[in-house]
């Protein structure tokens, strides 16, 4: 499965390794070096999955998900932390915590990449297919049918 993909790093050095890793499996990669250039960027590039790297200068890793989401209209837009000296621990519930979907730890493989990366893509995917349309709405809707047999409809 492949998809848009901004990275937001400030280490340069380390671009190149993850566009090696990712477009030769398909991916099209943006890359931003700060908050204000990824906003830019979601201009005029729709992004499936973000990856943001722990250590931006000048915000903590929650407040520029938080930005990116009101500023960049990425609301719903799942989010890969990439943070050196991660303990380890539950990576899910940490990065709920922090308003992304998972953290990978540095130094990580690129298929350890990949995988993470297909793991939330997919993720993301079953949830748009299975809630395409809210929840309530469904419960309306099949409560209706029950009202006494009288039709529902959008009259």
């Amino acid at each position: 499965m492949s998809a848009n993909i901004l990275h937001i790093e400030c280490e340069r050095r380390s671009v190149d390794e993850f566009r090696a890793a990712l477009t030769g499996r398909g991916h099209r990669l943006e890359i931003a070096g700060d908050l204000n250039t990824a906003v830019d960027v979601c201009a005029h590039f729709e992004p499936g999955i973000v990856m943001i790297s722990s250590s931006l200068p000048g915000a903590s890793v929650g407040d520029a998900i938080t930005q990116l989401r009101a500023r960049a209209g990425l609301r719903v837009t799942p989010f890969l932390i990439l943070m050196a000296d991660f303990d380890g621990g539950d990576s899910t519930t940490e990065a709920e915590n922090l308003g992304a979907q998972d953290i990978l730890a540095r130094p990580f493989s690129s298929d350890e990449l990949n995988q993470r990366i297909e793991g939330i893509l997919s993720a993301v995917s079953e949830v748009l297919t299975t809630q395409a349309v809210p929840r309530e709405t469904l419960d309306a809707l099949r409560n209706a049918g029950d009202a006494g047999g009288k039709s529902f409809s959008s009259n």
